[in-house]
């Protein structure tokens, strides 16, 4: 649910690093090598943190507001390349601002999607707090806290990757630049 926003965040971020090379190049972001690089970055890395929680904890993953046995599958594989989209997307966004060199231009494209994040988790952090099926939220039931539970140690895990991964891509965009 969230992560759609930190794709856009993330996108464009990475365009701020590779903002030398795309002020070096007169076509399109696309065509770039630091585009190439965020959409590896995207499949490789971002796609399968957003897709863990869509596979292994579904209505977890929709903050139980929606009961997964009721989304098609398929919705759910949608979502999850929506999700691995918002990398590619972000960083061409903030492209022509990062292509003139204009940082201060690319921050609100990288802030105000986190600041988003920031607040509906905040608003969803009750419910995200506890682990169990949507009819358990909804009827009141008691379930499981998530602290302490494997999916928190592998959402550690996977939080650890991504990080990893974003420096490493960071890293690379600037460098080659």
């Amino acid at each position: 649910m969230l992560a759609p926003l930190l794709g856009l965040a993330l996108g464009a971020l990475f365009a701020l690093f590779a903002s030398d090379e795309l002020a070096r190049t007169h076509g399109p972001p696309t065509g770039t090598r630091a585009a190439a690089v965020v959409t590896l970055f995207s499949l490789l890395v971002f796609g399968p943190f957003a897709g863990y929680f869509v596979v292994q904890a579904t209505d977890w993953s929709l903050a139980y507001l929606v009961d997964s046995r009721q989304v098609p599958s398929a919705l759910l594989l949608l979502l999850v390349l929506l999700d691995v989209a918002t990398v590619p997307l972000g960083f061409v966004l903030a492209s022509s601002a990062a292509r003139g060199r204009q940082p201060v231009a690319v921050l609100p494209l990288v802030l105000v999607p986190m600041a988003l994040g920031v607040v509906v988790a905040g608003l969803l952090a009750h419910r995200l707090s506890s682990l169990g099926s949507t009819v358990e939220v909804r009827r009141g039931l008691p379930r499981g806290a998530f602290a302490g539970s494997s999916l928190a140690q592998a959402t550690s895990w996977l939080w650890l990757c991504l990080a990893a991964g974003v420096v490493w891509t960071a890293g690379d965009l600037r460098r080659k630049a």
